[in-house]
């Protein structure tokens, strides 16, 4: 089987609210309705860390690494310098397709 990684950004405006908590029941399989935009296509070494400062200095700090693998993903298909599509999602451009009885409804990470 070919895996392709893929960035999936969501974009709202604040009257529609971030996605809902539930969205994120991993047990849940969905259809998304995501456009593409190369605007936000953006490699795994950027999307890896996350820049931050020190709080009373204003100092840069080293980043931290932010990247986590889901249980049973292979850790070799996300090479630091490869490129991921993106792909924008919007409020409503989804739906629930099936739901597994006996998976987890929370991430197991490694």
């Amino acid at each position: 089987m070919r895996v392709t990684p893929i960035k999936v950004a969501y974009a709202f405006f604040k009257s529609d609210g971030p996605l809902p908590d539930s969205f994120f029941d991993y047990s849940k399989w969905y259809e998304l309705q995501a456009a593409r935009d190369t605007r936000c296509d953006e490699s795994v070494q950027q999307l890896s860390y996350v820049k931050s400062v020190e709080h009373d200095s204003g100092k840069p700090l080293p980043p931290t690494y932010v990247l986590r693998f889901l249980e049973g993903v292979p850790k070799d298909v996300l090479k630091s310098n490869a490129v991921l599509a993106c792909y924008v999602l919007r409020p409503g451009k989804y739906r629930v397709l099936s739901q597994k009885k006996d998976a987890p409804s929370t991430p197991t990470t490694r």
